[in-house]
C-alpha cells in the first residue's frame, strides 16, 4: 500500500511538472525567431551585420521606399559629387557605406540624419512584453487596419514586416504586429518613431554652399522698390568693407553685410514644403513672385541665389534655390537676413572718411567757399625711419591739419535717422556744401550738401541722391565746425571729445 502512495505521488508530481512545462510553453510566441535575452525583452527581430537593401513605409503621409546601394560601385552613383554621397552615406559595422535613395525621387539626396534613424531601427527590434496571442482581438489594439507598417528586405534576402497600431495606455509603448505571427507585441513609442517621420522631410536639406570671397550681393523682388547692389569696397578711403555705389556712394555696416551675405550660405531648411515643384505650387508658397531674391556673388565665380516668400502670420517663410526643384521652410526669427532693408544695411554714419586720404576739401557755408589742399611729403627721418610732413593750405594762409581731421571725424558723428522724406522739393536752404577729392583715386570725388526746409528739418544729400533726415541740432554743430577750418588755432571737437 505505502508502494502504491508513493508511485502515485511520483506519478502526480511528474504530472505537475509537465503541466508547468505545457503553460510556460503556451506562453511563448509562435514565431521561434523571437526569443528573450538577459533584460527579459523579446528580440523581434535582430540584423545588426546585414544591409538592409529595400525599406518600405507606410504612414499618414503616404507611401514610400528606400534602396541601399554600396558607395564604391560606380553603377549606383548618382549626379551628387562623391564628397557629397560621402556625406549622406551610412556605415556598416564592417566599415562599408552605404547609400539610400528613395525609390519614386532618386534624384534627391535624402537627409542623413533621419535616414540613419530609421537604418538603424531597420537592424533590430526588441518587444517589452506579449499582450495577446489569440489573434482575434487585433481592433482592440489598433492592428486591424494599422495607423503605419513598415517592411524590410536584408542583403541575405530575408525579410521583416511590422504593422503598426494604437498607443497603449498610460504612454506604455505602442503596438506591434509581426508578419507571420499572430502575436500582439508591446515596444517602446521611440522605436516606432522613425516610421511615422512625414515623407517629405526624409529629403535632405542643406540648400546652399559657402563661398570663400564674397564680391558682393544684390537684394531685388516685389518687397523692394528699388534693387539693393551691394559691393566690395575697392577704396581704401572708406573704412566699410562693402559699399553701395548707385545712386550715390554709401558706406554699409560691416555687420549687417556679413548678415546678409553669410546668412544665405551653408542655408539648411527647418522643413520640406514640396518636391517635384509645379507653377501651381510656385504660386501657393509665394515664389511665383518672389517678395526676395538675393543673389550672393564670389571671386571665384560663385553664386548662391535663394527666392523667397514674405513672411506669414505664424512667423515662416518659403526659400528655393533659383532653379530647384525642392521648397522648403525656415524661421524669420532664425533669419534675420530676410526682408532686410537698404536702411538697415547702411552704416550708422551718414558720410565717413578716412582723413589721410583726403587731398581737397571744398567747405561752402553761408555763400563763403574756401577750399583746403594738403600736400603730404616723405623723407627719412632719424634712424631711418620714414617720416611724412603734411601742410595745410587754403590759398597762401596754412592751417593746422588737426582742424581738418577733427572736422572729418566730426563729421563721420553725423548719425541717419530713419527718415526720407517722399518730396525733397521743399528743402530750398543750403546749409552747407562740402567736396571731397582723394590722394589714392584720382577719378573718385564726393559731394555732400546739409539742406533745411521751412519746418526746421535737415536733410543730407550725397552725390546728388537725398539720403535721410538727420539730427537739425547735430547738423548745426556740424556746419559751426566747418566755419572754425580757417582758425590758425588748434581746434577741438564740437562733441567735447
Amino acid at each position: 500500500m505505502k508502494k502504491n502512495k508513493k508511485i502515485i505521488i511520483i506519478v502526480l508530481g511528474v504530472i505537475a511538472l509537465l503541466s508547468a512545462a505545457l503553460a510556460v510553453a503556451f506562453m511563448l510566441p509562435s514565431n521561434k525567431q523571437i526569443t528573450d535575452n538577459d533584460n527579459e525583452t523579446m528580440t523581434l527581430y535582430k540584423k545588426d551585420d546585414l544591409m538592409p537593401e529595400s525599406i518600405s513605409v507606410k504612414n499618414d503621409s503616404g507611401e514610400y521606399e528606400l534602396l541601399g546601394f554600396f558607395f564604391n560601385q560606380p553603377s549606383y552613383a548618382s549626379d551628387s559629387s562623391a564628397e557629397g554621397e560621402e556625406e549622406s552615406s551610412h556605415s556598416m559595422s564592417d566599415g562599408t557605406d552605404i547609400v539610400y535613395t528613395m525609390q519614386d525621387h532618386p534624384g534627391y539626396k535624402l537627409d542623413k540624419e533621419i535616414t540613419d534613424k530609421l537604418v538603424s531601427q531597420c537592424k533590430k527590434l526588441y518587444a517589452k512584453e506579449i499582450v495577446d496571442k489569440s489573434g482575434k482581438r487585433y481592433e482592440e489594439y489598433g492592428l486591424d487596419e494599422p495607423k503605419g507598417s513598415y517592411s524590410v528586405r536584408y542583403s541575405d534576402a530575408s525579410e521583416v514586416k511590422i504593422d503598426i497600431g494604437s498607443f497603449a495606455p498610460d504612454d506604455k509603448g505602442i503596438y506591434v504586429r509581426v508578419g507571420g505571427d499572430e502575436n500582439v507585441y508591446l515596444v517602446e513609442s521611440y522605436e516606432m518613431s522613425p516610421f511615422f517621420i512625414d515623407k517629405l522631410q526624409l529629403f535632405d536639406k542643406n540648400m546652399t554652399g559657402s563661398i570663400d570671397e564674397v564680391l558682393g550681393f544684390t537684394i531685388s523682388g516685389e518687397g523692394y522698390k528699388e534693387d539693393i547692389v551691394v559691393t566690395e569696397n575697392i577704396y581704401a578711403c572708406y573704412e566699410a568693407m562693402y559699399i553701395i555705389e548707385n545712386p550715390s556712394r554709401v558706406a554699409c555696416d560691416n555687420y549687417v553685410t556679413k548678415t546678409v551675405y553669410g546668412g544665405v550660405q551653408s542655408l539648411k531648411g527647418d522643413s520640406v514644403a514640396a518636391i517635384d515643384v509645379t507653377s501651381e505650387e510656385l504660386a501657393k508658397y509665394g515664389l511665383d513672385k518672389p517678395f526676395e531674391k538675393v543673389s550672393v556673388r564670389g571671386k571665384g565665380g560663385q553664386s548662391i541665389n535663394v527666392l523667397t516668400s514674405e513672411t506669414d502670420d505664424d512667423g515662416k517663410f518659403y526659400i528655393m534655390n533659383e532653379g530647384s526643384n525642392i521648397i522648403y521652410t525656415l524661421s524669420q526669427s532664425d533669419n534675420s537676413w530676410h526682408g532686410i532693408t537698404k536702411f538697415d544695411l547702411l552704416h550708422d554714419s551718414v558720410f565717413s572718411v578716412l582723413p589721410g586720404e583726403v587731398r581737397q576739401l571744398d567747405t561752402t557755408v553761408d555763400s563763403n567757399k574756401k577750399t583746403y589742399t594738403i600736400e603730404r611729403e616723405k623723407y627719412m627721418g632719424p634712424n631711418y625711419y620714414e617720416n611724412e610732413s603734411i601742410t595745410v593750405k587754403c590759398g597762401d594762409k596754412e592751417i593746422p591739419y588737426t582742424n581738418i581731421t577733427v572736422f572729418i571725424y566730426d563729421l563721420a558723428k553725423l548719425n541717419r535717422t530713419n527718415e526720407l522724406p517722399d518730396d525733397t522739393s521743399g528743402f530750398k536752404t543750403n546749409l552747407m556744401e562740402l567736396n571731397f577729392k582723394y590722394y589714392n583715386y584720382p577719378e573718385l570725388s564726393d559731394n555732400v550738401k546739409l539742406l533745411r526746409n521751412g519746418a526746421g528739418k535737415t536733410l543730407i544729400v550725397i552725390n546728388g541722391k537725398p539720403e535721410c533726415c538727420v539730427n537739425t541740432e547735430k547738423a548745426d554743430q556740424i556746419i559751426s565746425q566747418a566755419k572754425l577750418i580757417y582758425t590758425s588755432e588748434r581746434m577741438k571737437s564740437v562733441f567735447g571729445e
